[in-house]
């Protein structure tokens, strides 16, 4: 069966990754900050993992955002 959202996750991924750069950090410092295991953080940012909601406020805190500026830019 095929994944629903796939281009939407890798947008999503791609927008980690770019908040993560600008703040200068590392998938592992990334990883330690919002509690995350640094492999989920690697397959968040490939596009190969649908997430939920608690790493989306969790990866929002570390950026400073709010949770629906990580989102705003993935579209239906």
């Amino acid at each position: 069966m095929p994944r629903k959202y796939t281009s939407q996750i890798k947008k999503f991924g791609a927008i980690v990754f770019e908040q993560r750069e600008k703040a200068e950090l590392t998938q592992a410092e990334l990883a330690r900050l919002a509690g995350i295991d640094i492999r989920t953080i690697r397959r968040i940012e490939k596009g190969d993992f649908a997430i939920g909601l608690e790493i989306v406020l969790s990866l929002a805190k570390v950026f400073k955002l709010q949770p629906s500026e990580l989102l705003e830019k993935v579209k239906l």
